[in-house]
């Protein structure tokens, strides 16, 4: 879907998926496309009831706690793989363009890690993707 231009894609962010559809706006788009949005989490709790005269545990449960978690993803335009946006999975996507792929390896994963959208749109700009009307 786009919007004044700038494209969307629908998103799984949680248990309301199955009433309401959820877009991301691609931030980065090129052959690889950069998007992020909030995902609910999902995760069981151990809570207990106590007992006031004493104290004491009486009965002990668990339950559903639903956390909002950032989601950062990265979009394949030839492939339309999508995966989570790691050093790892932009090294092996950027594999292609020998210059920056030496560049971006031999950097230490901090500084890699802090230089990898521009390292993408970098290679966007080498690598262009055209439409056919």
């Amino acid at each position: 879907m786009c919007i004044d231009g700038l494209p969307y894609i629908k998103v799984l962010t949680g248990e309301e998926d199955k009433y309401f559809a959820t877009f991301a706006g691609l931030r980065v788009k090129g052959r690889i496309n950069y998007f992020s949005y909030e995902a609910d989490s999902v995760r069981l709790v151990e809570i207990a009831a106590y007992n006031p005269v004493n104290g004491l545990p009486f009965r002990k449960g668990r339950i559903k706690k639903t956390e909002q978690i950032g989601m950062e993803k990265i979009l394949h335009w030839d492939t339309g793989e999508i995966v989570d946006l790691t050093l790892e999975n932009a090294i092996k996507w950027i594999a292609d363009d020998p210059q920056l792929y030496n560049t971006l390896a031999a950097l230490s994963e901090a500084e890699a890690g802090q230089k990898l959208l521009k390292s993408l749109m970098i290679y966007n700009d080498r690598n262009l993707v055209y439409l056919i009307k």
